[in-house]
């Protein structure tokens, strides 16, 4: 099925925290979006243990709105990109496609602070 074709999903505070639960050791306690809201849905969503990073590719630029449509298997893409980064340079934590065409995220665990 091509991205057009599958019903697309826009994650909210209630589905990451659903979605997350494979990626994350523990139960999900707290939710919050931190992206910047240009371009992709950012969520980190945290258990008692750690914390996990979505971001979430919308099908439209959300600066712009429906009108600028941008194509979801850009999520996958970038999500590839990083994991070969990882494999040259072995601190990017690991990211991995939790959805394919549905909700079009990825899950990955946050930078560590500098």
């Amino acid at each position: 099925m091509s991205d057009i074709e599958t019903p697309y999903r826009e994650l909210n505070l209630s589905t990451v925290a659903e979605l997350v639960v494979p990626f994350l050791a523990g139960r999900p306690i707290t939710a919050q979006e931190i992206g910047d809201g240009n371009l992709n849905r950012v969520f980190r969503v945290s258990s008692s243990y750690q914390s996990v990073v979505i971001e979430q590719a919308l099908p439209y630029l959300k600066a712009a709105g429906e009108s600028w449509p941008l194509a979801r298997h850009r999520a996958r893409i970038e999500c590839e990109a990083l994991q070969q980064h990882g494999k040259l340079v072995g601190q990017i934590p690991s990211a991995g496609v939790i959805a394919g065409g549905r909700p079009c995220a990825r899950a990955r665990r946050p930078m560590p602070q500098f």
